[in-house]
């Protein structure tokens, strides 16, 4: 299942999770639908990233909201 087109997403994925997990990126973009904005933002950390990386989270979100 895909996010609709006209729905933009920012979805932050951990690096870890990729390195454990095989294929999990392409999970993650195969969802975000064909909305030009759509972004998927990797960052180091695990599962937690909302703690663990949420200046970074705090960056990317004021972006993508401007």
């Amino acid at each position: 299942m895909k996010f609709p087109k006209e729905v933009p997403v920012l979805n932050f994925v951990s690096k870890d999770n990729c390195e454990i997990f095989p294929g999990w990126e392409k999970l993650h973009r195969s969802v975000l639908g064909d909305n030009q904005e759509n972004r998927l933002v990797m960052l180091k950390g695990g599962h937690y990233l909302h703690f663990e990386q949420k200046e970074r989270i705090n960056y990317y979100v004021a972006k993508f909201i401007n």
